[in-house]
């Protein structure tokens, strides 16, 4: 079977033909499937003296098919003729067995048809502040001299307040464990730990590890320069070390691999980076996937060509978009080459990803973006332009993102004591004991945040 001639008929739209074959007459149409990407597609049966198997891919009725469906389901196809494995779901009333395993509707996947009805993503509800910035190591931006923040701002080198700027949390056990990491440009970044046994209620134990200009008595596990994100997860992984059971990575760029054996006391697993190809300024994030027995990683870089090339064009935000890498790894220290999320339409600037296993049904990823308008302003008095929201992505792949819901999960209201440009990025869903609410700073506005992230 010619494969470059089977993937060059389904780019323009016509029928995945074996060479002696044509879709006419001898056609007979089996079933409708999808690959593991969501894409649908009709399999065709071919009557007659014709080899087997035989099979034409032709698009589907569904009309929100985007026109790269038909090389991916052509590549899928191949794929589960040559494997001998069955091509995605099968739509013809046939029941799917999930067994006991719980399923989050956020796509259509377990839907075989609807009429007059539709998905609806609910907002979550913004609730009162569970966490202040109520200490000295956590207010270090506000010691910074008036002219040498107003000079790092003309050199675009100020980061700004960031207070619980990037936060990740988790539930390990009977205790919600909270982390979140700020920075003043000419400091050390700090990376704090918060504890709850509620999920609302927290508290910042003393831990009596990272010196603070002389003095242990804080909750701080961590503190280098340029170590911002910092993004810790219970490794699930069941031949983890005991000392290793707790990971993170961190960086600035390139990415770090940090481990621990409590989740306090932390050590570098390297010394030299274990990602390096991609823009290491934000949150990124990793865990073992149950699914998939694997490490997985989401971090940030520049779409098409990478944070080199962006900088090259000279920060051309038109011709780059920020976007997400993904890359996978069998140990934590080796790991294939980031390859780019699939949206299934237009791309758009999606600054951070705050991905992870839905805790309930951990073979659906759910993710959090940052979506970036980068040429507004929300206050005109900013130094920076920009604006941002946070969206909700799922997928069943881990590659292939469901982009139904375009509007905003999470956004910034005309709250003046919310953000500006870019709000707060949280990574991990826990289920509290009472209901949490959701992220609300002003990170960009020059006053102090008054809240940490939530759980969402």
């Amino acid at each position: 079977m010619n494969t470059s001639k089977i993937i060059g008929a389904l780019t323009v739209g016509l029928a995945l033909l074996a060479p002696t074959t044509d879709a006419g007459e001898n056609a007979t149409e089996i079933q409708v499937l999808r690959t593991p990407g969501g894409v649908r597609f009709g399999v065709l049966g071919a009557k007659g003296p014709v080899p087997a198997p035989i099979v034409f891919v032709v698009p589907s009725a569904d009309h929100s098919i985007h026109p790269r469906a038909h090389t991916e389901a052509a590549a899928w196809i191949l794929t589960c003729l040559l494997d001998g494995k069955r091509a995605g779901r099968p739509e013809n009333g046939e029941p799917l067995a999930i067994g006991g395993r719980l399923e989050l509707f956020v796509d259509d996947w377990l839907i075989d048809r609807s009429e007059g009805v539709g998905l609806v993503l609910h907002k979550p509800i913004p609730r009162e502040i569970v966490l202040q910035i109520d200490q000295p190591w956590e207010r270090i931006w506000e010691e910074q001299p008036e002219a040498e923040r107003k000079e790092q701002i003309a050199r675009g080198v100020w980061n700004g307040p960031t207070p619980f700027g990037f936060t990740s949390i988790m539930k390990d056990g009977d205790l919600f464990r909270l982390y979140y990491t700020w920075d003043r440009s000419d400091e050390p970044s700090l990376t704090g730990y918060a504890e709850s046994r509620d999920g609302v209620h927290w508290t910042k134990p003393a831990l009596g590890i990272v010196e603070f200009r002389g003095s242990k008595a804080n909750n701080l596990v961590w503190s280098e320069h340029k170590m911002w994100a910092f993004a810790p997860f219970r490794d699930a992984n069941p031949r983890a070390k005991p000392e290793e059971r707790y990971k993170a990575l961190a960086g600035g760029p390139p990415e770090l691999a940090f481990v621990s054996a409590d989740g306090l006391h932390w050590r570098k697993l390297l010394e030299e980076p274990v990602l390096t190809d991609g823009a290491f300024d934000s949150l990124n994030v990793a865990f073992w996937d149950r699914e998939r027995k694997q490490y997985v990683a989401y971090y940030r870089d520049y779409y098409p060509s990478g944070v080199a090339a962006y900088i090259a064009a000279h920060h051309d935000s038109i011709k780059f978009n920020r976007d997400i890498k993904r890359a996978t790894s069998d140990d934590f220290v080796h790991w294939t080459k980031g390859e780019w999320l699939d949206y299934g339409g237009p791309r758009e600037h999606l600054y951070t990803n705050a991905i992870t296993p839905y805790f309930r049904a951990p073979h659906i990823y759910v993710g959090l973006p940052k979506r970036f308008v980068f040429n507004r302003k929300k206050i005109l008095e900013h130094p920076y332009e920009g604006l941002s929201d946070g969206v909700f992505i799922s997928s069943r792949d881990g590659r292939h993102w469901d982009r139904r819901f375009m509007e905003a999960f999470i956004d910034h209201g005309s709250d003046p004591e919310n953000w500006t440009m870019r709000p707060p990025s949280c990574t991990g869903i826990a289920l509290p004991r009472s209901t949490a609410g959701v992220p609300k700073a002003n990170s960009a506005s020059g006053r102090a945040s008054q809240s940490a992230c939530g759980s969402t």
